[in-house]
């Protein structure tokens, strides 16, 4: 994300996940706690400003079937640990849909494997890079 901030949200079948600002985000999961946003729970966070490295911030997202953890530079910024009541949480991520709520590019790493970017066109439309 870029160092003055923007606004990411990654959407999967169990949830999602947003940061927004430079400083604030949360964890959304279907179908658990006591149901009352959007039928499951909404789990926010705030964390320090990060350092940059060319202009962005790189945020780590690791999914386990026990955890759900973000670092930046090896730090990390929050932890969710599952349990019985963590709904569809506790179910593994089949497919990830990003939205970009920024006009500048921003880069997702899958899997540590796979690379995708997206470059914003118009009305919330992207173009892989």
């Amino acid at each position: 994300m870029p160092c003055d901030g923007g606004w990411f949200k990654l959407y999967y079948n169990t949830g999602h996940f947003e940061i927004f600002a430079n400083n604030r985000g949360n964890l959304f999961c279907k179908n658990a706690g006591r149901k009352n946003w959007y039928g499951g729970e909404k789990y926010d966070f705030s964390f320090a400003k990060q350092n940059c490295a060319n202009g962005y911030v790189q945020f780590d997202i690791t999914k386990s079937a026990s955890d759900f953890v973000v670092s930046v530079n090896g730090n990390q910024i929050f932890k969710k640990t599952f349990g019985s009541s963590s709904g569809d949480c506790l179910k593994n991520i089949d497919r990830i849909t990003p939205y970009v709520y920024d006009k500048r590019p921003l880069t997702f790493f899958l899997d540590n494997t796979s690379k995708f970017g997206l470059k914003f066109l118009r009305n919330r439309h992207f173009q892989k890079l």
